[in-house]
């Protein structure tokens, strides 16, 4: 045992004496918030003694400190501890004086504080009923009534989450607290409010399943930690990425308020956003782990916004601004037409200023796949833009460089290969200003992106299956070809439906639900990339919506390319020799296959096919079909009449104009019809008006 008030003395002897402040925390105060020491009262004397066997108070239950209670009193209790908090945390430094307690309850809840109704006579009783909520410091009349550590140290962690959430990223610099702690809570962050001396110590009794802490020095960092999100978790918030993009392009301006995502996702998706879902307790720290493709801005009055970034809006717009140019090309949709014309299309009108622009005209040059063309009389066209050099270019040079395993090679190497293989220059210029996204130019090599990396992974795995690979079977096939799938994240895409249509250039994705299928671009033919043959054979070319306008795939012929080709079997572009291919087909008609060199064989990559049609059946007789019997018994054959007269010939029947019309008085008319030869039948009729 160690009395308390010998406390100093025994300090000072041992160490050194103790700094006197009065504006800061008590000493009885700092000694109950270390761990592993009690303060035990005996009488009107206050000891401290070690208890190494009970643990800390901070880590019991509340329920188990409501001590010496009637149970039919335990929720007014713990209804006074909540008030006792309220009350104190708006005291400065939390410290009132005993003497003052029951004014200040007074004048803080409007009504008086009754002791008897919790069942006590005295007030210090009821308060030391309390210790995890209050702390009675002092002896007579100088004691004061202040908040327990256990107390302040929640106080404090949640004071800190406010903080912390109001940031973006749920994190900041130690050296940044006092500036948000003011901005958000409105008052001076002082570490004595919270019952310690400096702010380290207030962060050591911090869990670390509420807050991590990290860093050293002016670099120490607070965060809320982030649960660790499952690869299914994960799978699934990339798909809410894009159902966010497809949700939000229908909305003016791709925006909406917070409180209506919700229900306008159960509306258009006809399922219900659950959160937990994706890993997450609330919907903005979902929209948080999605940075690249929303944000929520705060706006007058409190009211949230849900809004696209700027690349994505940019995104959209490109796409409805070609839906309302492509109808009227040529010539194209003028420029004061565009408001009411997206007006009118839309449903609402189009604002340069969501886009960060002054005017439409300089949001439309941000647009890459449209340009404006000023004409002669003063107004401007809006044309979209034609990018078929740029993605035959495109295939070229990953023809070239897909021939090397690291996709490098040097500038003047590739300028000489690509001069060589399709007779045009193309210099280091063209490839950084049309090429950009596809390669990297340095001062002496040029290099496939990883994207490019990865388009030809995936062009040599479709190869081996024939062109073509069900959806379902992409990431096992992939996997047994290279070890591992990559990650769609690691090449700049939400999702994997979003890297393949970013490669839509190489393949294309054709069918609906289970049944899609990667299937080949043949434009790849036009730029000497090999396609296999039974993709050419057996099936229609697949054009991709953004290649098609590459090519025309009925102007190809296909043969065997050399060994510089990427693969064995390459194909390139025959010019001419039209003589040399109607002997071919002259050849196939006549039953003789000829590989063009005069030699008969059945070269797979030259020459389609052969199929044989088998010969035509002759019918039946009449005599034949009339003795079928049908199966069910209780039907006839045809002829099973056959005593009957036969209907008359459709020959034999009356035809227009085998009849004579002759006037016998003057109300009656005589008609000879003409049956047959030798038969005449005569009818009369009475005069009718309008005969």
């Amino acid at each position: 045992y160690l009395p308390l008030a010998s406390l100093m003395d025994c300090y000072a002897a041992q160490f050194e004496p103790l700094l006197v402040d009065e504006q800061s925390v008590p000493l009885e105060h700092l000694v109950a918030c270390i761990n592993g020491v009690e303060l035990v009262h005996s009488g009107s004397n206050k000891y401290l003694r070690l208890c190494p066997q009970r643990p800390p108070l901070d880590n019991r239950n509340d329920d188990s400190l409501v001590m010496c209670v009637s149970p039919s009193l335990a929720n007014q209790v713990n209804l006074f501890a909540r008030e006792l908090v309220d009350l104190l945390k708006m005291q400065p430094h939390c410290q009132l004086m005993f003497n003052r307690f029951i004014p200040a309850y007074h004048h803080h809840f409007g009504r008086q504080c009754r002791v008897a109704d919790y069942g006590f006579t005295k007030l210090i009783d009821l308060l030391e009923t309390l210790p995890h909520v209050v702390q009675v410091m002092g002896e007579g009349n100088k004691r004061v009534v202040t908040l327990s550590h256990r107390a302040q140290v929640r106080r404090f962690t949640s004071d800190l989450l406010r903080v912390l959430k109001s940031q973006a990223s749920k994190q900041l610099l130690v050296s940044e607290l006092q500036q948000l702690f003011e901005r958000t809570l409105g008052r001076t962050f002082d570490p004595v409010d919270y019952g310690l001396c400096y702010l380290d110590d207030l962060l050591s009794q911090l869990s670390a399943n509420i807050v991590l802490v990290s860093g050293e020095g002016n670099e120490l960092t607070i965060a809320i930690p982030k649960r660790e999100q499952t690869p299914e978790e994960i799978e699934r918030t990339k798909q809410f990425a894009s159902q966010v993009i497809e949700l939000l392009s229908h909305t003016p301006q791709c925006s909406m308020e917070f409180a209506k995502f919700i229900p306008a996702y159960h509306h258009h998706y006809g399922t219900q956003c659950r959160v937990a879902d994706f890993g997450f307790t609330k919907l903005i720290e979902l929209f948080e782990a999605i940075p690249q493709v929303v944000k929520v801005e705060e706006e007058g009055e409190g009211v949230r916004k849900v809004s696209l970034t700027q690349p994505e809006k940019l995104k959209v717009l490109a796409n409805q601004m070609a839906e309302l140019i492509l109808p009227r090309y040529p010539p194209g949709l003028s420029l004061d037409n565009v408001h009411s014309a997206y007006l009118w299309q839309f449903g609402y009108a189009l604002k340069p200023s969501a886009y960060d622009c002054h005017n439409l005209l300089e949001l439309l040059n941000k647009l890459p796949n449209i340009k404006v063309i000023p004409s002669s009389d003063g107004s401007s066209l809006i044309t979209p833009v034609d990018h078929s050099q740029s993605r035959t270019l495109c295939l070229r040079a990953l023809r070239i460089l897909w021939e090397h395993s690291d996709g490098k090679m040097s500038l003047t190497e590739f300028e000489q290969t690509y001069l060589q293989y399709y007779q045009e220059p193309c210099g280091q210029n063209v490839l950084e200003t049309e090429l950009k996204g596809v390669v990297k130019v340095d001062e002496d090599s040029v290099q496939l992106t990883p994207l490019q990396l990865f388009a030809r992974d995936l062009y040599q795995l479709l190869c081996a299956s024939d062109g073509r690979l069900a959806m379902s079977c992409l990431d096992t096939a992939y996997r047994h070809m290279y070890g591992s799938w990559p990650a769609s994240c690691q090449l700049g895409y939400p999702s994997t439906p979003a890297l393949l249509q970013a490669v839509d250039h190489i393949v294309t994705v054709c069918g609906r639900g289970p049944r899609r299928t990667l299937v080949l671009n043949t434009q790849l033919a036009a730029a000497g990339i090999s396609l296999p043959p039974g993709l050419l054979r057996n099936g229609p070319p697949h054009f991709s919506s953004h290649t098609s306008d590459i090519c025309n795939h009925s102007d190809i012929l296909f043969r065997r390319s050399s060994s510089q080709s990427l693969l064995k079997g390459v194909h390139l572009k025959v010019n001419g020799d039209r003589g040399r291919h109607d002997g071919i087909w002259n050849s196939l008609w006549n039953g003789k296959q000829n590989n063009g060199n005069g030699l008969q064989g059945s070269d797979h990559y030259d020459l389609p096919t052969v199929v044989h049609m088998p010969e035509p059946r002759t019918p039946p007789s009449k005599e034949e079909c009339m003795a079928l019997l049908s199966p069910a018994k209780f039907l006839l054959p045809a002829n099973a009449f056959s005593f009957l007269p036969s209907p008359p010939d459709p020959s034999e029947l009356p035809r227009p104009g085998r009849f004579n019309l002759t006037q016998v008085n003057d109300g009656n008319y005589k008609v000879n019809f003409v049956l047959r030869p030798t038969f005449t039948h005569q009818f009369n009729f009475s005069k009718v008006p309008n005969f």
